[in-house]
Parts: structure tokens; C-alpha cells; sequence
């Protein structure tokens, strides 16, 4: 005798429908929940794969374009052996954007289209820091400079342009010649004064001209009379030598060259806003003062000394 009806037995022979259900819903959801995990890796995965490739790529053009700017520097200072801004500039060429000519806050970088080209302005390109006073054929030269950020006011040597001076001087009456032979006839001229004038006397080497009032050294002499002229630097007595004419350029050796220098290599200097007064300790830091907080001002570089109270060691 069937004690248990169909209508008993369908809820019997189902009971585990339910949970079997309940299980196979939990295994598709953490199957989904997996693929989603791993697609999601997979696109972080990629993402990541194509800004590195995007980073080797400007980093492999940036290497590029200071492979391009160094060959530029080193056809111009084959061009023009005369410039020495162009033979400090060959290891300090510029390897990041800086201030353009003339102003501050500026830092866009000038790409140039053809390779081996630069580009050399037909007036001289100043820095645009105050009382840096150095002056650049161009623009590229500019922006080593101001890399480097070498803006001492206390230096003689912005404005000797070209090879050294090849005059010379007599030790004993001080007339300068141009060639060795003038000298030596000079001196066969003047064996019978019995004045201290020798026929082996070594005669003194002059490689530049000093302005008597500011000095600024000078390959020539003919430059050095015309930065007098227009600065009115004539009207300035030499404290050197009373043996010099007063109001004249300056011979100076190689041994007084070099060690003005040396002197005012020494010689501290600052740079600071006009503005606020701040300190500016390097290119990045002025760049970036400028384009943030005093954007209608400029900077200025102070030195404790001049060049003029430094050379007063050869009195």
C-alpha cells in the first residue's frame, strides 16, 4: 500500500533544489567577481605599460635634442674660435628650459627645426639680470649662462672677446709695440742713453687693456677707449701708476690679468628680486619665483666689492 501521495512526494523529491541553486549562484558570483578582479588588473596592467613607453619615449627625444644641441655648440665655436662665451658654454650647454631674452617670467623652450642651425643675433643678446652686465652673440649661449648662474657683478672678464693681446711692453720706459722686432730695435736704438735699456732686456707681455676707472678688461685697446667714451670713464685719474697717463687704458700682463681675476673669483655675490628682496639661490629658484609670486619684477645681482676696489691691491 502507497502510504504517500504525489502531491506528498514532489516537495520530498525537491528539497535540495533550493540549496543546490543557492550554491551554483555563489560559485557564478565569485567566477565574476575573479574575472572582474582580473580585468581590472589587466587594464592597470596596460595603463601603466603605455605611460612607461610614453616616458622612454620623451625621455629618449629629450636625449635626442641635447645630442642635436651639442653638435650646434660645438659647429658654432668652430665658426667662431674667438668667442669665449661659446668655449665656457661646450660642457654647461643648456639641459633643462630657462628665461627667454629680455624677460622674466618666461620658461618656454625654443625647439630648433633643423639641425646644425643656430641661430646668432646680429646685436649682442644682454642677460636679464641686472649688473650681470655679459652679453651673448646668442640665445642659446644666453640660456648656458643663465643655467650656470654665474651672474657676479665683480668680474672683469665680460667683456674680453678673442685671443689674447700679443703686444709688449719696455719695463723701463713703458712704450708698448706690436711686434717683438719693434721691441728689439727699440732697444738697440737706446743702448747709448745709458738709461737701464739692455740689448737682452725681456720685454713685459701685455695681453689686455684695463679701464682706468671701472676695470673691465679689454682685448683691445681700441675697445677699451670706446667703452670710456661712452661711459665717461676719461675723466678718471689711474691710481696705479703715476707714470701712466691719467685718463688712458690700462696695459695689463698676463700676471696681473690672472690674478684680478683670481680676486674677484672671491669676491661673494647674490642674487635677489627688486621687489621683495629675496634671495635667488639658483636658475630653477628664480625662474619659478618669477612665474609665481613678483611676475612684473626682475632680478639683480649684488656683489660686496666691485671690480674697482678689488684692483686696488696693485697700488
Amino acid at each position: 500500500i502507497d502510504l504517500v501521495s504525489s502531491d506528498d512526494e514532489e516537495p520530498n523529491s525537491s528539497s535540495f533544489a533550493p540549496r543546490t541553486t543557492k550554491r551554483k549562484d555563489h560559485i557564478d558570483y565569485q567566477k565574476e567577481r575573479v574575472a572582474s578582479t582580473l580585468d581590472r588588473l589587466a587594464r592597470h596592467v596596460e595603463v601603466e605599460k603605455q605611460q612607461k613607453e610614453e616616458k622612454n619615449k620623451a625621455f629618449k627625444e629629450k636625449v635626442d635634442s641635447q645630442y642635436a644641441h651639442g653638435l650646434q655648440e660645438l659647429e658654432f665655436i668652430r665658426e667662431h674660435s674667438d668667442t669665449e662665451a661659446a668655449r665656457l658654454c661646450v660642457d654647461q650647454w643648456l639641459k633643462m628650459p630657462g628665461l627667454r631674452p629680455d624677460t622674466v617670467n618666461s620658461g618656454k623652450r625654443s625647439i630648433c627645426k633643423r639641425a646644425g642651425q643656430t641661430q646668432i643675433s646680429s646685436s649682442p643678446i644682454s642677460c636679464p639680470v641686472m649688473h650681470c652686465n655679459r652679453e651673448f652673440d646668442n640665445r642659446h649661449l644666453l640660456l648656458g649662462h643663465l643655467q650656470r648662474f654665474d651672474h657676479s657683478p665683480c668680474d672683469p672678464t665680460v667683456t674680453l672677446h678673442g685671443p689674447p693681446n700679443n703686444a709688449v711692453a719696455c719695463v723701463i720706459c713703458c712704450k708698448r709695440f706690436s711686434t717683438s722686432q719693434q721691441y728689439s730695435d727699440h732697444l738697440l736704438s737706446k743702448l747709448n742713453e745709458n738709461d737701464g735699456h739692455k740689448k737682452d732686456l725681456p720685454p713685459q707681455h701685455i695681453q689686455c687693456f684695463a679701464c682706468p676707472n671701472c676695470f673691465l678688461l679689454f682685448t683691445k685697446r681700441d675697445e677699451c677707449l670706446q667703452h670710456m667714451s661712452g661711459k665717461n670713464h676719461f675723466l678718471q685719474a689711474s691710481k696705479l701708476s703715476d707714470e701712466l697717463k691719467a685718463g688712458l687704458p690700462l696695459p695689463f700682463p698676463s700676471y696681473a690679468k690672472n690674478l684680478l681675476i683670481s680676486l674677484c673669483k672671491e669676491v661673494p655675490f647674490q642674487v635677489k628680486c627688486i621687489s621683495c628682496y629675496q634671495i635667488l639661490r639658483s636658475h630653477m629658484e628664480l625662474t619659478a619665483h618669477f612665474r609665481t609670486r613678483c611676475r612684473n619684477s626682475g632680478p639683480a645681482a649684488l656683489s660686496k666689492s666691485n671690480i674697482s676696489q678689488v684692483a686696488e691691491i696693485f697700488k
